[in-house]
């Protein structure tokens, strides 16, 4: 105020001599100002009159010498710098040497302002005043650690104080709990990296200066184990506490551990004190990469489960079931062998264990150990190969098989680990590592199955060989084969390798043959069969019914083999072996009549057909005209030479009509108590029953009959009368006296006199006599 004020006086001392001299025409006196020039942030003397003084003060110039918004000008006008100064001091407020200071912006970047002295102080005078920044300090240029940022506005005489507080770490066990001299803390950031804070002493504490206020990260290392880390914010006091986990394992081998496999191994001694975290232990040989410590108080059985293959090498994959004593069905093993082919069980006990039994499955099959794990906690299960080989009969190899297995005696619980014979290195094999035991085992093989049961896996190995049978089918149409109704899959003629068993065929429709299903019984080293269809017509364009069949191999007709019966619906189908029984002759038997078709050749000739023909017997009288026949006729048939085989004939239209195998057969017939037979008759031909007449003739005094029966058969008299009808055999007529003549068919017999007669128109039966009966 005071320069201002003095100002003030000489612009009125000089408007004063600008009057005068404008009186006396005198020039305009000069003044010095400290000219500022905003956009270039210059400052220039310039010599300016006095008039336009007032202008350039009111513009933010000033005179030499002169402070003016915070600029002091010296009398060539530069700016005199104005000092700032840091001040870093302890919780004691002891000066801090070796501070890093540094100032800026978070957009435009830090700078550095200076590094304390002994005194704990930096200065710059550099600064413009009027200016603003960020101040924030650290450790001999450590960023890891930093105070809490400042921002300030530089003017005369600043001062920035930055101050640290007496932090403490603690570090103890976590029962107890018990302080853990010589631990080592860390501190800083997951960023920015951590150095050593120090490390506890007997009352497992450490302290530190630090800056408060910012968060910082810490953690702990001991006994060779590493702490979570914790951020917290600095204060006065303890600012973080460590704790450990008591840890006790129960194993019978010698026992290491690190933080990581590659950062060296440290000797266990059962209890240690370790920090919670996840670590690489050894139990003997056998590396775990992720043991994990946690809690207060550990106690850890530790057993080792190693499961390898027949050559040793590990087995990844299998799993367990544990318990103590002999009771391996207590509980689970968590997870599965590694790729090294180990398991660990770790469980947490109360007191020590010592007899412990494991059930290991690889392959749903299991092994079982019963072990003293105080003497060897490390259970070492191996399994055996087991190989499953597909064949034909020759030994030659088959790929494809798809084979199964099973326990006490069940084939087909699992598929077989190894595949399908032939998907690995061998052809025609699968293999699959399995322990010990009793198996059985199924093949399925292009739609066939086959079986071996209660097999005997040694620990040395087995292998189970299936193998086929060549099985050729010899039919014109398609065959398929499979399932319940041979419908699975299409067979692919002549020959495919099938496995043994029972499989049902289906022989497809095939020009006008309905088709066939057969099951066949596979087995042997070949199985061949040509389907043979044998058929009889009823004479109407039908099946025949009830026709027996059977053949024999051409040229062993003694060795007969039977095919079958038809019911009518349609051919006789039966197979044979075609390559044992190139030409059959097929028999067909009808009513106790045979007849022969063949020798044919099966492969290109199967079919073998009978041609019915009809038999007829007609029944005329003596004079040729029909007589139907009736059931009181007593019409019966017998092929020639089975006389004892005696049936009944069918009768149609008042004949005797019936289909039959060609040949010759024997008729016989009755007709008003008389009976006859035909004698052999070739059925080429119909067969006619007549009769002839008989009468009393010209003298009934001389002869009158009244009765008669056929020769020998005096039991079954029947009662006479003129021109009856009998049928021509020898018959006994009675009367006054007994005639015994033979009755001539086509004839009349006069009984007068014993005489034949061809008929004439009158010769008709007349009605009984008045009394015959």
């Amino acid at each position: 105020m005071k320069s201002r004020f003095v100002v003030s006086i000489i612009i009125s001392l000089l408007m004063a001599l600008v009057v005068i001299g404008i009186a006396a025409a005198a020039p305009e006196p000069k003044v010095q100002v400290c000219h500022l020039d905003h956009e270039r942030d210059t400052v220039k003397l310039l010599n300016i009159s006095a008039s336009a003084l007032l202008a350039h003060l009111a513009h933010g110039d000033g005179l030499p010498g002169e402070t003016v918004a915070g600029r002091t000008f010296t009398q060539e006008c530069e700016i005199v710098p104005i000092g700032v100064t840091v001040l870093a001091t302890d919780s004691t407020g002891r000066a801090l040497p070796d501070v890093h200071v540094r100032f800026g912006s978070s957009n435009g970047g830090f700078q550095t302002f200076g590094v304390t002295g002994p005194d704990g102080t930096v200065t710059r005078t550099d600064l413009p005043v009027g200016s603003t920044y960020d101040f924030y300090a650290s450790f001999v240029d450590d960023n890891n650690h930093t105070s809490p940022t400042q921002t300030v506005t530089i003017s005369d005489g600043t001062t920035i104080y930055f101050h640290t507080v007496n932090a403490l770490v603690q570090v103890q066990s976590c029962s107890g709990p018990l302080p853990l001299e010589g631990a080592r803390v860390l501190f800083g950031s997951s960023n920015g990296g951590f150095k050593e804070f120090g490390y506890t002493g007997p009352d497992g504490l450490v302290s530190g200066e630090l800056f408060d206020g910012r968060p910082v990260e810490f953690y702990a290392e001991y006994n060779f184990t590493r702490s979570a880390k914790q951020q917290v914010a600095i204060v006065n006091g303890i600012v973080a506490t460590f704790e450990t986990a008591t840890v006790e394992l129960a194993s019978s081998q010698p026992i290491l551990y690190g933080i990581t496999p590659n950062s060296g191994w440290h000797s266990f001694q059962s209890p240690e004190q370790m920090f919670p975290g996840t670590y690489a232990f050894k139990f003997g040989d056998v590396l775990v990469e992720d043991f994990v410590v946690s809690g207060c108080q550990m106690k850890q059985m530790v057993n080792v489960l190693k499961v390898k293959d027949h050559l040793g090498n590990p087995i990844a994959g299998a799993t367990a079931r544990g318990g103590a004593g002999t009771n391996y069905t207590s509980y689970f093993v968590a997870g599965a062998s590694d790729a090294n082919g180990t398991l660990f069980d770790i469980r947490s006990y109360t007191t020590p264990p010592t007899t412990w039994s494991y059930e290991m499955k690889v392959n749903n099959t299991t092994a079982v150990l019963t072990q003293d794990v105080t003497v060897n906690s490390v259970f070492a299960f191996q399994t055996s190969l087991l190989t499953v080989r597909l064949e034909t009969c020759s030994g030659t190899p088959l790929d494809g098989g798809v084979p199964a297995y099973g326990k006490d005696g069940v084939a087909g619980t699992w598929f077989f680990p190894g595949g399908s014979t032939g998907s690995a290195a061998v052809p025609g094999e699968s293999a699959a590592e399995l322990f010990p035991g009793v198996y059985s085992f199924r093949m399925a093989y292009k739609a066939t199955t086959d079986y071996r049961y209660n097999i005997n896996l040694p620990a040395g190995g087995a292998q189970v060989t299936f193998q086929t049978t060549a099985v050729t089918l010899n039919y014109p149409g398609d065959i398929s084969y499979g399932g319940t109704t041979g419908d699975s899959t299409w067979f692919t003629k002549p020959t495919m390798e099938l496995l043994p068993g029972t499989t049902m065929f289906h022989y497809r429709p095939y020009n006008g043959y309905a088709g066939y299903t057969a099951a066949h019984t596979l087995s042997g080293c070949t199985f061949n069969r040509a389907l043979i269809t044998a058929v009889m017509d009823d004479c109407s364009g039908g099946y025949m019914p009830a026709v027996d069949f059977s053949w024999y191999k051409w040229g062993a007709a003694a060795t007969t083999f039977p095919a079958g019966t038809t019911d009518g619906s349609g051919p006789l189908t039966f197979f044979v072996d075609a390559v044992a029984n190139p030409s059959i002759v097929v028999i067909a038997n009808l009513y106790g009549a045979s007849h022969q078709v063949g020798p044919q050749i099966v492969l290109s000739n199967p079919a073998f057909t009978f041609t019915g023909q009809w038999a007829e017997v007609d029944l005329q009288d003596h004079t040729g005209t029909d007589i139907p026949i009736t059931a009181a006729n007593e019409l019966k048939f017998y092929p020639w030479g089975q006389a004892s085989n005696k049936q009944d004939m069918a009768l149609a239209g008042g004949n005797g009509q019936q289909c039959f195998l060609p040949g010759s057969y024997v008729f016989t017939i009755a007709h008003n108590l008389t009976a006859t037979g035909s004698g052999q008759h070739n059925i080429a031909t119909p067969y006619l029953f007549q009769t002839g007449a008989v009468i009393n003739g010209i003298d009934p005094d001389v002869f009158d009959a009244e009765t008669y029966y056929q020769y020998a058969n005096a039991a079954n008299p029947g009662t006479f009368f003129d021109y009856i009808e009998l049928l021509p055999v020898t018959t006994r007529f009675v009367g006054s006296s007994l005639k015994t003549l033979d009755v001539q068919a086509g004839q009349v017999l006069n009984l007068f006199d014993g005489t034949y007669n061809a008929p004439t128109l009158s010769s008709t039966a007349a009605p009984p006599r008045e009394g015959d009966k």
